[in-house]
C-alpha cells in the first residue's frame, strides 16, 4: 500500500513539473512579442546580450561551398525620412541568382586557409570547432 502510495505521488509531481514546464514558455516569449507589438515604435535595442567568440558550425560544413542567393524583396520601414545608400540600385538584384563561394575552417587554423588555398589530404581528426573563413568570406 504504501509503494502504490508513493509511486502516485511521484506521478503526481512529475506531471506537475510537466505543466509548470509547458505553461511558463508563454512569459519567456513576452520580451518578443511586446516588441513585435511596438513596431514601428521601436524607441530602444532589444534586451539581448552581445555575442562573444565564434558561432561554431557542424564537422559537415568544413571546405569551401559553392552557394547561390536570390533576392525577393526589397523593403524600407522607415522611408521616405530614411534610406540607406544603394537601396534603390539594389532593385537591379531583385529576383536575380548570385552565386559565391564560402568558407568553412578548423578554429585550431589547419586546414585550408584564404592565403594559402590548397585542398587538405586527409581530414583531420583534431575535433577543432568549424568557424567561418571571415577573410575569405569577406570578399
Amino acid at each position: 500500500m504504501k509503494k502504490k502510495r508513493r509511486k502516485a505521488q511521484w506521478i503526481f509531481l512529475v506531471m506537475l513539473l510537466l505543466v509548470w514546464l509547458l505553461c511558463s514558455a508563454e512569459a519567456w516569449a513576452g520580451a518578443l512579442s511586446d516588441r513585435l507589438g511596438q513596431f514601428p515604435n521601436w524607441h530602444t535595442k532589444p534586451p539581448v546580450q552581445p555575442a562573444e567568440g565564434d558561432l561554431f558550425y557542424p564537422d559537415w560544413f568544413l571546405g569551401t561551398w559553392d552557394v547561390e542567393t536570390t533576392l525577393v524583396d526589397l523593403a524600407a520601414p522607415l522611408a521616405p525620412e530614411i534610406i540607406t545608400p544603394g537601396f534603390d540600385s539594389n532593385r537591379d538584384f531583385l529576383n536575380q541568382p548570385v552565386p559565391f563561394q564560402a568558407r568553412f575552417v578548423e578554429k585550431s587554423g589547419s586546414g585550408r586557409s584564404s592565403f594559402f588555398p590548397v585542398e587538405r589530404v586527409k581530414p583531420s581528426s583534431t575535433n577543432a570547432p568549424i568557424i567561418a573563413d571571415r577573410a575569405f568570406n569577406g570578399l
